[in-house]
């Protein structure tokens, strides 16, 4: 009852009395803000999403790989600069892109090996034991993360990882401005969703991938290789989250930190748009992170709107979500095959 007065409140007293063109104003700004955080929590959920469907593991630590990739992009860049790459120390908005270019692909690398890593050393010596052991180990592991990044590094140093260019290149259209880092990201990811949906629904690997998604025994009597496809999936879901953390830290330099992958702008988010999707549905995770970030973003920077439930949206629109469609958005149930 009390949300329902607030909303009702909001919308006789700030909206019908004359802020209307404020709110019009400001939609753009707004939705290019939610869009962009939209895309980046599609990224994360979309590994999210393909570790659960090969594995059946949770991974809850997955937000926190992301906040690792975002610390390794920080130190890469802080030691391969100009001098390294050139030679010399040129001047020049351009000086740090061919840096910045190698360090984000050794994070990639980095973060492939990383995730293959915990696959190979500890996800799969946990096979045969229950669900919520190895949930509870997920957790766990997101715990040492965070951690360890605060012991190792400041997460106020995190600030200086955005893109060479960003700043230099910023257009204004009147009611809102965009910079040339933000218009990477609406492009970029697109480009790598849709790569993935293609390695998975037109190459061998990806098809194998599915069948082993749908019933491992079967795809081992077919004599498909079963655990090097998980070890395919662990990788591309490290791969996956690299990019998300970089692209994150282009557009959100002031707000990240050790605990970004465990906090709304990451981690929760992502699982909310994977579950509020359809638990296993990929399709389903990426159009609802995308309308996630920019529910988020529409409540969280409207005024008149009451604080809790700009900061609370997301949970709200997850809640609704269940309750009126307990199959998620884009329902994933049918019938496995064997």
């Amino acid at each position: 009852m009390e949300i329902l007065n607030a909303v009702s409140n909001w919308f006789l007293d700030e909206l019908i009395s004359g802020n209307w063109l404020f709110y019009l104003q400001s939609l753009p700004r707004l939705l290019i803000a939610g869009l962009l955080e939209g895309l980046i929590l599609a990224v994360i959920a979309l590994a999210f999403v393909l570790i659960y469907r090969t594995t059946e593991i949770v991974n809850f630590a997955q937000g926190d790989f992301m906040a690792l990739s975002i610390f390794v992009m920080l130190v890469l860049t802080q030691w391969i600069g100009p001098e390294m790459v050139y030679g010399v120390y040129p001047e020049g908005p351009w000086s740090m892109l061919v840096p910045w270019i190698i360090s984000a692909l050794l994070t990639i690398l980095i973060m492939v090996l990383l995730s293959i890593g915990s696959d190979l050393l500890i996800f799969r010596n946990l096979a045969g034991q229950s669900p919520l052991a190895i949930v509870i180990i997920t957790i766990a592991l997101g715990f040492m993360i965070r951690s360890s990044l605060d012991v190792i590094v400041q997460p106020s140093a995190a600030a200086s990882v955005p893109f060479p260019l960003a700043k230099r290149y910023n257009f204004d259209f009147g009611f809102f401005n965009i910079n040339v880092a933000q218009i990477a990201v609406i492009l970029a990811v697109p480009l790598l969703l849709a790569g993935v949906v293609l390695f998975l629904n037109k190459t061998k690997v990806g098809l194998a991938v599915q069948a082993s998604s749908q019933n491992q025994m079967a795809a081992y009597y077919m004599g498909i290789p079963v655990p090097l496809l998980n070890t395919i999936v662990w990788g591309l879901a490290g791969a996956l989250t690299a990019c998300a953390g970089i692209l994150f830290a282009l557009v959100n330099t002031e707000r990240v930190n050790s605990a970004v992958g465990l906090t709304l702008q990451g981690g929760i988010l992502a699982y909310a748009a994977a579950i509020a999707g359809g638990f296993g549905s990929i399709t389903g995770a990426i159009v609802t992170a995308i309308l996630l970030g920019i529910t988020h973003q529409m409540l969280q920077g409207a005024p008149g709107i009451p604080a809790f439930i700009g900061v609370n949206a997301p949970i709200l629109f997850l809640l609704g979500v269940l309750i009126f469609r307990p199959d998620g958005l884009i329902s994933q149930i049918q019938a496995k095959k064997v």
